[in-house]
Formats: C-alpha cells, structure tokens, sequence
C-alpha cells in the first residue's frame, strides 16, 4: 500500500493539518495502517491522527483518504467528538 499526495493544507483555527491522499490496494486499508503512514508522512504520532473518510469507488482499487493530523492531543480532545459507546462506558463505571 502506497500513499500519494493529493492535497495538504494548515488549519490554524484549530491548530491542525487536512490532508487527502490516494491508495491503490487490492483490500480497503484498516484505519490503523492509514494512520501509521499518515503520521509517517507529516510527522505526526499516529494518536493525534484523526481518519475522517475513507473514499472508494465500487469496483475500483483506488481508494482517497481524507484524515486531520493535530499537533498536539489536548488539541485532539478538545475538537475530536467522543464516540457515544465511549461516553455510556463512562457514565456505567462511575
């Protein structure tokens, strides 16, 4: 799985990186593996990357990407919404 560049902009509002890349592979890449090599890319740690979309079109090997990378994680909490199975986790522990 190779990762090219399709576009690469800063966000200063909220402090992060929009990127959107092309993949061309045979299976749909885990969001797991586009974070690594994100991250590899623009030189942010694979936590601070958030995938936004995943983009394919039926039939086609060639998938478009599109994620968010924060320069930090306090950036990344603030901004990022927690999913709602996290959230009644919580609320069931406590």
């Amino acid at each position: 799985m190779e990762l090219k560049s399709i576009g690469q902009k800063k966000n200063p509002f909220f402090n992060r990186e929009e990127v959107v890349y092309e993949c061309n592979s045979e299976i749909t890449p885990s969001k797991k593996d586009l974070q690594q090599k994100i991250g590899e890319k623009i030189s942010i740690p694979e936590s601070q990357i958030t995938i936004t979309k995943v983009d394919a079109r039926f039939g086609n090997k060639k998938f478009i990407i599109y994620a968010y990378g924060y320069h930090s994680a306090e950036e990344k909490q603030k901004i990022e919404f927690k999913p709602v199975k996290k959230k009644k986790e919580k609320k069931k522990k406590k």
